[in-house]
Order: C-alpha cells, then sequence, then structure tokens
C-alpha cells in the first residue's frame, strides 16, 4: 500500500468528518457522509491488497528456499455422476426436487455465460483469493466445485499437475488439471490423498454440507489444509437437507450462510486456523483438521 496515500486519505477522512459536524443542511450531511462511506470502501480495499501481497511475497520467498514441498496427483477412481444422483434423490427424497431444479439453472446459466464465473480473471474476489491461496496451499490440490473454465484464475501459479478437481458440470473444453466430473458429496480419491482442498465459492451449490465436509476430511492427510472462500447474508436460516419441506431462495440457492450458524458448522469438523474478511461480501476460511497441529 502507498503510504503516502494512507497519510493522504486519513486527512482527507478528518476533514470529511469536521465538515459534517459542521453542516446544518440535510443534503449536505447526506453527501459527506457518501463520501466518507466510499472513502472507508477504498481503504478498506487497499488495506486488504495490501496485507495479500505481503503474505504473498513471504510465500514466494519460502518457495524459492524450497520449504513447500508436495507429492504428485494421483489420479481418482471411477464415479458414476448419475448413480450418485440417484443416491442423492434416496438420502434426500424432500429437499431433492427443488435442489435438482436449481441445479439445472446453474447448469444452462454457466453454460449460456460462463465468463459470469467469479473465479475468472478480473474479478477482484478471485485475485484475491488467489493470492490467499499462494500463502496457505502446497502439494497435492483438491479443488472441490471448480467449474466449467479450463483454470480457475484462483489456482493460476500452480503446479497444474498437482491439481485434481471435481464438479457436476462437464465443460466445453478439456480442464488443464485431472478432471473428474461428479458431486462433492461423493469424493472419487482414496483416504488422506490431499494436502489441500478448496472450495470457491461453490459450497452454498452442494445438497448436504455434513457429507461434503465428511468427505473433504476423508481425503485430506492429517496435517492438511482446507481453504475455503464464501459470502454471509446475515439473518439467512440454518439449512437442513432433511427438512420436510423447503423453498429456493433464488434461482441458483436453496440457502445462504450466514456467520453464526456456518461457524457452528464447520467447527464440528474443523479447527479454524484464520477467518480472513477482504469486504461484506468475501470471507476466506483457512482449516486444519480437529486436533492436528
Amino acid at each position: 500500500m502507498d503510504v503516502m496515500f494512507g497519510r493522504r486519505e486519513t486527512r482527507r477522512a478528518e476533514a470529511l468528518r469536521r465538515d459534517a459536524e459542521r453542516a446544518c443542511d440535510q443534503q449536505e450531511i447526506a453527501s459527506l457522509r457518501n463520501q466518507l462511506a466510499e472513502l472507508d470502501r477504498k481503504w478498506n480495499t487497499e488495506l486488504v491488497t495490501h496485507s495479500l501481497k505481503t503474505r504473498q511475497r513471504i510465500a514466494d520467498h519460502l518457495r524459492r528456499l524450497g520449504l513447500k514441498q508436495g507429492r504428485q496427483a494421483r489420479l481418482a477412481v471411477q464415479s458414476d455422476i448419475n448413480a450418485n444422483m440417484a443416491k442423492l434423490e434416496e438420502m434426500f427424497p424432500n429437499v431433492f426436487p427443488v435442489w435438482k431444479k436449481l441445479f439445472e439453472n446453474a447448469r444452462i446459466e454457466y453454460e449460456q455465460r460462463p465468463i459470469g464465473s467469479l473465479s475468472v480473471k478480473g474479478n477482484v474476489g478471485a485475485e484475491q483469493f488467489r493470492m490467499y491461496l499462494s500463502t496457505e496451499i502446497s502439494g497435492h490440490v483438491l479443488d472441490v466445485g471448480c467449474g466449467p473454465l479450463q483454470l480457475p484464475y484462483y489456482l493460476s501459479g500452480l503446479d497444474v499437475e498437482r491439481i485434481a478437481g471435481i464438479d457436476p458440470l462437464p465443460g466445453s473444453r478439456k480442464r488443464d488439471f485431472e478432471f473428474c466430473q461428479g458431486f462433492a458429496e461423493f469424493l472419487p480419491w482414496p483416504d488422506e490423498e490431499f494436502d489441500a482442498v478448496v472450495i470457491g465459492t461453490s459450497l452454498d451449490h452442494v445438497l448436504s454440507l455434513d457429507m461434503v465436509f465428511s468427505e473433504i476430511l476423508r481425503v485430506l492427510r492429517p496435517d492438511g489444509v482446507c481453504v475455503i472462500w464464501l459470502g454471509f447474508i446475515a439473518g439467512a436460516p440454518e439449512y437442513d437437507p432433511l427438512a420436510e419441506t423447503i423453498e429456493a431462495l433464488d434461482d441458483y440457492h436453496i440457502f445462504h450462510f450466514d456467520r453464526p450458524w456456518f461457524l457452528k458448522l464447520i467447527q464440528k469438523y474443523f479447527d479454524i486456523q484464520e477467518e480472513f474478511a477482504t469486504d461484506s461480501q468475501s470471507t476466506f476460511y483457512s482449516l486444519k483438521k480437529k486436533g492436528s497441529k
């Protein structure tokens, strides 16, 4: 972050606050408050970017020293996506029809407008997540919900021969990494296969969160890390796939995350190493298996 920018904007914020205190006209007060809010937003963005870039420089230095190493990726076992779909319908008969309709909506959206994905280059969140991942993961990496792109932008810079991904959507072009079409509830890899598991904005599209987290724990090495990118909507009700009735919240989601119930759920499976909020829309989590160092 530019130090001069910080000093300059701090002085500007102080001046705006003094003006707001002196202002009598309501329209003038509203204008000054809007200017303060915009300044706070820019200031937060600068702080987040500066923090992530510092972490990335440290991680790059460690890689140059050869301290971050991992194993070569091994191929997944065969997976039958239709059979797994049938299992989900059998396990969650009440919620499944609603989830299936939303799944089809998402499939059509991705096929018609793949550039709308949050994992494309130019998306601020994807760039921030890429920098965050560079400090958190190494070795054999699994991307759960990797999407239809050849390579999600947040994984750029990693060794593609050490990346595996799974997604229900086949995509229109061959992936640059090992890819398996399937669901996160049924990961077709052996136990303790991965050094890191990544979930980038796809966790709010699964059918069973408990199944997904159980599978991640199974394929993650004892000292491995799970890194999640998600957003919160305050007051969103806790999700239960075994509920007798449930309605879609929008065209693509059967649930949204609210931070309190997400933390209650995640702490059943993981110890939280770090919670990194970039803004009001995105939060990154670095997680370890419970009791691991």
